[in-house]
């Protein structure tokens, strides 16, 4: 069967472009997102424009072994230009068979305990198809992180930059608890609350000025 997941990621490689993969962990769901642009006008290769087309017009198959299953699909045009976006969210160990994963990394080792979830990805990368490319993978969870190797970590995003440079040998590691960081959500809560008073404040203070001008001018 033909490999369609590869050309997902690879379309925006081949128009010389940045692909972004996030995975978005909460307790036991992972949610994963693909983010595609494409500008036809960019495209000379007969093969790559039957890849684009081929995603414009099918659904594409989360799983090899399970055709049952689909990623949600999203796409907007505007003249020769293309977003996509696709979706699917999984359930605990299900994520172990995602097609990005089996098929972009020659080695993946996802190994599930009674209170984490430890994922491993290195090998030679399958979905360099360019000279020049550079892919953001992503993973965002406010679960505890028990260990990582990112290249970058924003609040609760954690970061991995594979390109021509460093492909082969980029080694992907991530463990990640079962349960919610307690500090992470606490202090989610906390910037909430002190938004909400600032904001509030504001108002109040606001409402005084209008209060008094109003009250001068009947004076």
């Amino acid at each position: 069967m033909k490999k369609i997941v590869l050309f997902i990621l690879i379309i925006s490689l081949l128009t010389g472009c940045s692909a972004n993969y996030t995975l978005n962990i909460s307790n036991d769901s992972f949610k994963e997102t693909i983010n595609i642009d494409v500008d036809k006008n960019q495209i000379i290769n007969t093969h790559d424009a039957e890849n684009i087309l081929y995603l414009e017009q099918n659904e594409i198959p989360v799983f090899n072994d399970d055709l049952s299953k689909y990623y949600q699909k999203t796409i907007n045009k505007n003249g020769s230009k293309i977003q996509a976006k696709l979706y699917f969210e999984y359930k605990g160990k299900e994520i172990e068979k995602s097609r990005i994963i089996q098929e972009c990394f020659t080695n993946n080792i996802f190994i599930e305990t009674e209170n984490s979830y430890y994922i491993k990805l290195y090998g030679d990368f399958n979905c360099n198809f360019v000279e020049n490319y550079n892919l953001n993978l992503n993973i965002v969870t406010n679960n505890k992180v028990l260990k990582n190797n990112a290249d970058n970590i924003y609040k609760n995003k954690y970061t991995w930059n594979i390109n021509v440079g460093n492909d082969s040998e980029k080694v992907i590691e991530f463990q990640v608890s079962k349960k919610i960081d307690e500090l992470k959500e606490n202090g989610s809560v906390l910037s909430m609350g002190i938004i909400v008073t600032i904001s509030f404040l504001i108002i109040c203070a606001i409402s005084i000025v209008i209060l008094k001008i109003l009250m001068g001018k009947n004076n």
